[in-house]
């Protein structure tokens, strides 16, 4: 998916607009220029054009011919949505047998005009505009990797996947988002929050419209609280589940050309899509390929013995490492994570762009990760909490056992699970401080109380995706939306997507597919976490398949000592990152506890790097190089 941007308005100002965004990004004096739809009966011109980051080109979605009627741009999956040009026999194709994006994108809205998002499959980013009503509607898939903005500045109205292309529209200044500076200063950004106050970001799974100036949401795709489904036996969900995987596998290949990679870590997730994507390769003759990452200087990261015993399963074409200590060894900690314009958790990390740079010289066309797999398949340890509230007295000697299995305290685990859910704040409050403990707040210490306002109130009234279950009476179901929207795994999903344009390669999480999310929501929850074993079904569906010390692995890797060793060796870099007091003017931040948190860090070599703190870096990091 290439960038784009659509713009209406004044036919002078889309010219200077043009000859500004043709300057900077260097195009050719010779190079065609995009064309400008002429003046409609509504009296506005309208400007759209694709970023070709693969050739460095700017690609022109209007022709002369097609100048006064309706504009088309974006993506879809072609051979998914196949009936929109097989009855458009007059859309030309390109050698290949594909048709121009906008020209289907021109033929779906023909087709279903304003209600083509909830008729489209796959993945999608387009933007219509329509010279009968001079409104514009476009989409953004579910759990869709590309951003999409829409900004209107001084009767100019502009859509976009990328917010940087605005900076070069003469007399626009944008503002920081405080809302969602304050999310990202305390370990919970939204990630569909626009951090600029003049943008408004569409949420995935989101249609908008603009007419006459006003802009309207609506969503098209979500979880069904109420959707349910019952099986008679355990075989027929695990064997459910694996159809289903392996069918959003081969639907991401079936045009692939070139190389399949598949990213191969010894976890769980990345093993399985790893597998299924290895099994359809084989069956249709493409080369497979493995990439995997080391840690050879990390005992607790390294999962080197786990990846051979996949890869002498697997047999792929080609297995490829990268190791990331020895390829950051001379880096600083801001040229290892330099931040995107858009967003702090967008990274343009040197490992990403190593990685991809491998792919290449293969011929790669198609990358597949693991990522989704925790939000979908890993279930809530409060799935016993709704069990037992349900009456599922079974639970507790299966908590029981599990607890002595893992060498934890039943006690404890008990009354986190069994007791503390249904005892008051008030109760447990008046219980801490007659232990002589102090109520701990939910947010870092560093946030102000202006920043925790504004934290709490975007983390509990969302408008787009407003929680349907009960936090009290469904915790795991609730735990597990909250979870699934606002992860922080988007920050790996579009720092890959929005470098891999660059290579012409698809990035493919097969997880991350509404079929597969559907259902994990709509079966019984203690399929997902089960004694000791989380992503239980998973597990199952995976049994025989995948060598048995990669799928009943009981520990899971996490990166939190790798992360404090980066910050421990780049520490003069960061104190003067964290010292900065851009954001504490802004009323967000007091620098003295952030400080103060990372000497923690610094004195302490068995410590571990909080997330929380990690997030404040890279937003120090993004607000230092974009805002000022």
């Amino acid at each position: 998916m290439q960038d784009f941007i659509l713009l209406t308005g004044n036919r002078h100002n889309l010219e200077n607009i043009r000859d500004h965004l043709r300057k900077a990004f260097h195009c050719p004096p010779d190079s065609a220029l995009p064309v400008i739809a002429q003046a409609d009966q509504t009296g506005v011109a309208c400007l759209a054009f694709e970023l070709d980051q693969k050739n460095g080109t700017v690609k022109n979605t209007n022709t002369p011919t097609e100048a006064i009627g309706l504009v088309a741009i974006g993506s879809v999956q072609q051979n998914l949505n196949s009936s929109l040009y097989e009855k458009n026999a007059s859309i030309p194709a390109y050698s290949d047998g594909t048709k121009p994006q906008h020209d289907l994108i021109h033929a779906a809205y023909q087709k279903w005009g304003g209600n083509m998002a909830h008729h489209l499959t796959g993945q999608f980013s387009y933007c219509v505009r329509d010279p009968k009503t001079g409104g514009i509607q476009g989409a953004l898939s579910p759990f869709n990797s590309s951003l999409l903005f829409v900004f209107q500045f001084q009767g100019l109205t502009a859509v976009t996947t990328d917010a940087r292309l605005l900076k070069h529209i003469p007399g626009v200044k944008f503002t920081p988002n405080k809302s969602s500076l304050a999310c990202w200063l305390a370990g919970q950004p939204d990630p569909h929050a626009p951090m600029f106050e003049e943008l408004t970001a569409i949420p995935p799974g989101h249609s908008f419209s603009i007419l006459n100036g006003r802009l309207a949401l609506e969503k098209f795709w979500d979880v069904d609280p109420n959707a349910q489904i019952r099986f008679a036996q355990t075989t027929e969900y695990e064997h459910h589940f694996l159809t289903l995987l392996q069918a959003t596998v081969e639907e991401h290949l079936l045009n692939a050309e070139g190389t399949v990679f598949s990213q191969m870590s010894g976890g769980m997730d990345s093993t399985s899509v790893s597998y299924l994507t290895a099994k359809i390769c084989r069956e249709r003759n493409l080369p497979f390929h493995t990439i995997s990452h080391q840690y050879p200087e990390k005992a607790n990261c390294d999962e080197s013995d786990l990846i051979q015993l996949m890869i002498d399963r697997i047999k792929p074409a080609g297995a490829h490492f990268i190791d990331i200590n020895e390829l950051n060894r001379s880096l600083s900690f801001s040229e290892r994570y330099p931040t995107d314009f858009n967003n702090p958790g967008i990274v343009h990390a040197p490992q990403y762009i190593e990685e991809l740079e491998l792919l290449n010289t293969h011929g790669a066309s198609t990358l597949f990760t693991g990522n989704g797999g925790d939000e979908i398949c890993w279930g809530h340890s409060s799935v016993y909490t709704s069990r037992f509230m349900r009456g599922d007295v079974k639970v507790v000697p299966e908590v029981f056992r599990s607890s002595k299995e893992l060498n934890v305290s039943f006690t404890r685990t008990a009354y986190r699970l069994f007791l503390k859910p249904f005892l008051p704040g008030f109760l447990l409050n008046t219980a801490n401080l007659l232990r002589g403990k102090t109520p701990q707040s939910d947010w870092p210490a560093w946030l102000t109380p202006t920043a925790v306002d504004a934290a709490s109130a975007s983390v509990n009234q969302n408008d787009y995706f407003v929680n349907p279950y009960s936090k009290r009476f469904n915790p795991a179901k609730f735990a597990r939306y909250q979870s699934l929207h606002r992860t922080s795994t988007y920050n790996s999903l579009r720092s890959y997507q929005h470098l891999a344009k660059a290579y012409g390669i698809e990035v493919c999480h097969p997880f991350f597919h509404p079929k597969v999310i559907e259902f994990s929501f709509a079966i019984p929850e203690k399929l997902l976490i089960q004694g000791k074993y989380p992503k239980w079904l998973l597990r199952r569906s995976m049994n025989g398949h995948l060598p048995d010390e990669v799928c009943w692995k009981q520990t899971k890797v996490v990166f939190d000592q790798h992360f404090a060793s980066l910050v421990r060796q780049n520490a003069d870099e960061l104190i003067s990152l964290l010292s900065h007091e851009g954001l504490q003017g802004l009323g967000l931040i007091d620098n003295t506890r952030v400080l103060k948190a990372f000497n923690e860090i610094l004195t302490d070599p068995g410590k571990h790097l909080n997330v929380d703190l990690l997030y404040v870096i890279l937003t120090q990091s993004w607000y230092q190089t974009h805002c000022l």
